[in-house]
This record gives structure tokens, sequence and C-alpha cells, in this order.
């Protein structure tokens, strides 16, 4: 689940393209690993997944544990596991990745705690996660963190902004509020 929660975040995946990666389509190279998406619904388009500065959100390094230890050689990433922990061959479904993302969803209150210790507020909302949560969740937080419009619509492959700006939801109102520029 790791795995395939932080390609999906950091890659702004969509489920099917996330259910549909392919081994032949990881490439890794000094600064991680380069994704093609053969079959994105913009067209083909590659996704870089940069090694994280932490061990235990990186993405390259939880892709890497995962394709070792399913033993992965070829074929689909991402894999069912039968209800005996037996990694099957076949693909998983995008629904499967909705599921997961739900069946994960805990982390969304270890994400809400960090966030309200560290802005002293406990007013912090965070969204349930959903199918699409990972990639919404992307491009809010890379705009909170002051990512161009460019740098996200290049990992996102959204080809108009008006698009891309449907996907930020802010968090807290207070933090980006126009307002606060105004030198008052």
């Amino acid at each position: 689940d790791r795995a395939l929660l932080l390609v999906g975040f950091s890659g702004a995946l969509r489920r099917s393209e996330l259910a549909g990666i392919q081994k032949e389509h990881l490439q890794l190279v000094k600064e991680g690993f380069v994704l093609l998406l053969p079959w994105s619904k913009t067209g083909m388009r590659e996704v870089n997944l940069p090694y994280g500065s932490n061990f235990e959100t990186c993405t390259v390094r939880a892709l890497q544990e995962w394709i070792n230890s399913a033993k992965i050689e070829s074929g689909p990433v991402f894999r069912a596991i039968n209800r005996h922990g037996q990694i099957q061959p076949n693909s998983i479904s995008d629904k499967a990745v909705a599921l997961i993302i739900n069946r994960n969803s805990h982390i969304r209150e270890t994400v809400k705690n960090a966030e309200a210790k560290r802005a002293h507020d406990s007013t912090v909302s965070i969204p349930n996660f959903a199918g699409h949560s990972l990639r919404a969740g992307f491009v809010t937080q890379a705009y909170l963190n002051g990512a161009s419009e460019a740098s996200i619509m290049s990992q996102t492959g959204h080809r108009k902004s008006d698009t891309l700006k449907k996907y930020i939801r802010e968090t807290d109102k207070w933090k980006n509020n126009a307002a606060t520029k105004l030198g008052l």
C-alpha cells in the first residue's frame, strides 16, 4: 500500500494510471524513476518520481522495496494479492486502487494532527480520502508549498490552468488569504 500511495501521490496519478503501471514503463535514473504513461487520458507522457528527503516517505525507495519483495521482473507493478497473501500475476483494477486509498484513510488523521501541531491550530481540516485524493492532494499541497502552475501541470499532465485550479482544495482559508498581502 505504501508504494502505491506514494507513487500515486508524488506522480499525481489517476487511479487507472496507477493500476496500469508496468515494470517496463519504469526507468531508474540517478534522480529517481522516470515513469512512462503510454495510455494517459491526455496522451502519452512521462512522469518523474524523485527521491524523497525522508526515508519513510520516499517514493523511489518504497517502489524499489515493493518491486524487490514482490519479485516483479516484468508486467504489472501493482498486483492483486489473494486472501492467503499470495501476489498474483494480474494487475489491480482502478477500483482496487480506490479501496486501498480508503483502507488507508487513517493517514488522514496523522496528517491532520501533524499539520495542527505545526500550525498550533486544531482547526486544520483535511478532507476524507477518495479515489481521486492522491491527484488532488498533490495539486493542493504543491500549490500550498509554492510550486508554480507550470511545474504542477508538468507533473499532472494538465493542459489548461483552469482545469488545474479545480483540483486545488484549500485547507486553510486564512493561510493564503489575499487580504494578508495588502500590508495593512
